[in-house]
This record gives C-alpha cells, sequence and structure tokens, in this order.
C-alpha cells in the first residue's frame, strides 16, 4: 500500500498550497502495485483510479510505501473501497480549510483540531485513510488521534515524517 502526495496544477491548489505553507495539496491511497490502482475521494465524489491516470491530475511530490502482505493489503483495499467509494466530497471540510488557512496566514491564527464545518456523509481527500487507522497503526504509522476533516495533506505526511516513515 502507498500514500501519495500530490500537487495539482490548478489554480486553487497553488494558493493553498502558499497559504497553509505546504508542498503537497492532496493525498492519493495506492494499493495492488501489479494494477496500479488508486483510491482519490476528491470532487464530486471518491472514486478508483489507474496510476498512470491519476498522475494526469496530479504530480506525486512523495510517496510513503507502506508494506503489507499480500492478504492484509487485500483486505485493506476492500475496507477503503467498502468506505469511500463513491462518497461525496467534503465541502465542509475544504471551507474550513480555507478559512482556516487565511485566518492563519493573515492573523497568525491556529488553525483548530476540530472541524465544526465536516459532513458526517463525505470525505476530505485526507479521509480517505480514516477505515484504515488501525491496519495503519499496526504498521507502525499512527493516526488515531487525528481529526482527518480538520487535518492538510502536509499535516498526514509532516506525521509520518516524524514517526520516523521514509519516502520517495
Amino acid at each position: 500500500m502507498k500514500l501519495y502526495f500530490a500537487t495539482s496544477d490548478k489554480w486553487y491548489s497553488k494558493l493553498m498550497m502558499k497559504i497553509e505553507g505546504s508542498e503537497v495539496s492532496h493525498i492519493g491511497l495506492g494499493f495492488l502495485d501489479d494494477k496500479k490502482i488508486v483510491l482519490d475521494a476528491t470532487k464530486p465524489y471518491s472514486k478508483i483510479y489507474h496510476l498512470d491516470h491519476w498522475k494526469t491530475k496530479y504530480e506525486i511530490v512523495h510517496t510513503i510505501n507502506i508494506p503489507l502482505p499480500k492478504d492484509i493489503e487485500d483486505i485493506a483495499y476492500k475496507v477503503a473501497v467498502d468506505y469511500c467509494m463513491l462518497k461525496p466530497y467534503d465541502w465542509g471540510a475544504y471551507y474550513y480549510a480555507w478559512v482556516c488557512g487565511l485566518r492563519r496566514y493573515f492573523f497568525k491564527i491556529k488553525v483548530p483540531t476540530v472541524n465544526k464545518y465536516a459532513l458526517e456523509h463525505g470525505l476530505w481527500c485526507t479521509e480517505v485513510i480514516r477505515p484504515l487507522k488501525h491496519i495503519l497503526k499496526n504498521e507502525g504509522l499512527d493516526y488515531t488521534d487525528i481529526n482527518l476533516s480538520a487535518t492538510t495533506p502536509q499535516m498526514v505526511f509532516d506525521i509520518a515524517k516524524n514517526q520516523g516513515w521514509e519516502w520517495e
């Protein structure tokens, strides 16, 4: 399994990265190296892409490889797809990211750790890993106490980096 941290050439992606001071603006969850599948929580709803097609939309900046036994990766894939597939985009989290990012950028106000605007049935790109928190924790990547609807892709990457994970 892989966590892909990426950017996009969209103006709003570049602006958000500037406001956040981030080097990445999106996350994709990669499965099954032989099939090159990427699960992506994006507008208008979560979907599956072939990695080559996903890379036409995003430029991968960092990849964290999470080596899982084949049977565990198959389970992780099924759990993630069952949880994420065709869920609508979380516009509340998107709104939250912009408002909090602008407040932090202009007024140095700390970003809250709870997103009161998150939509219960929607997914923000970082939330694609939510159903896999227990599997990731078993592998040494702990996001269990992290509210993913209030977390940017850069924050998710930094958490992994601070926990000693290496990236490509």
